[in-house]
């Protein structure tokens, strides 16, 4: 066999997964309401590095004082990745202030738009535009 059809073969198969690419990472965000963002002290329960997206588990102070869990998806190590942020930046029991668009549903979670560290460290979840300002009250 010669070497023109191998390396035609081998480009065939990258033009593939590079014209895919955009549709593994393609969802929608419609579950959540990207016209609020809420904002809290939180404390990292656990955080999930992965792809297409990572999630964390925070513990928040909800309505009345209570604790409660909130779970955020987070955005994609790729995007994390641009702005500094590594596996090890965001660890349990981590002191942090987040900000996250809501679900629609009116349930406790959302996607993460900002997370402040105590260092003064924020990262902002712009894979999509999601992202809020960092002064968002």
């Amino acid at each position: 066999m010669t070497r023109a059809p191998v390396i035609a073969r081998i480009s065939m198969s990258a033009v593939s997964i590079i014209a895919s690419a955009g549709v593994w990472a393609h969802h929608s965000y419609a579950a959540y309401d990207m016209t609020k963002t809420l904002k809290a002290a939180a404390t990292v329960k656990e955080f999930y590095w992965g792809a297409p997206h990572s999630s964390a588990n925070f513990v928040i102070l909800g309505p009345g004082g209570k604790q409660q869990s909130l779970t955020l998806q987070g955005g994609a190590p790729a995007t994390m990745m641009k702005q500094g942020l590594s596996p090890r930046d965001i660890r349990k029991g981590m002191k942090v202030e987040i900000t996250w668009h809501p679900l629609r549903s009116g349930e406790p979670g959302g996607t993460l738009a900002t997370i402040k560290f105590e260092d003064g460290r924020v990262f902002g979840d712009n894979e999509f535009g999601n992202v809020a300002p960092a002064a968002t009250p």
